[in-house]
C-alpha cells in the first residue's frame, strides 16, 4: 500500500531526527553519561567519560564487562550485587 509506505517513510525520518538530536545532547554534555542497552548488552558513554576517568572508551563496550573492570575490588561484590538486583527489579528507582 502506498500510504503505508509514505507513513513508514515519515516515522523512520521522525526517528532517525530524535537519534540525531539525542547524540548531540548525549555527547554535549560536560557531565559523564551512559545509556545502557540491557538487551543487547551494550554501552553508549559519552565524550565526557574519557576527559573525567581517562580511560578510552570502546566503541560496543559491554554493560557488565567494561565498567565493572574499574571498581575498586574493595566495592566490587556490593556495586555487581546492586547492578545485578536493579536489572532484574521491574521497579523504578
Amino acid at each position: 500500500d502506498e500510504k503505508l509506505k509514505y507513513e513508514n517513510i515519515g516515522k523512520k525520518k521522525v526517528l532517525t531526527e530524535i537519534e540525531d538530536n539525542f547524540k548531540i545532547m548525549f555527547n554535549s554534555s560536560s557531565d559523564v553519561l551512559f545509556d545502557s542497552d540491557l538487551v543487547a548488552d551494550t554501552v553508549m558513554i559519552n565524550d565526557a567519560y574519557e576527559k573525567e576517568f581517562g580511560y578510552k572508551r570502546t566503541k560496543n563496550m559491554t554493560a557488565a564487562d567494561d565498567w565493572s573492570t574499574y571498581i575498586h575490588p574493595d566495592d566490587k561484590k556490593e556495586v555487581m550485587k546492586d547492578y545485578h538486583r536493579m536489572i532484574k527489579s521491574t521497579e523504578i528507582e
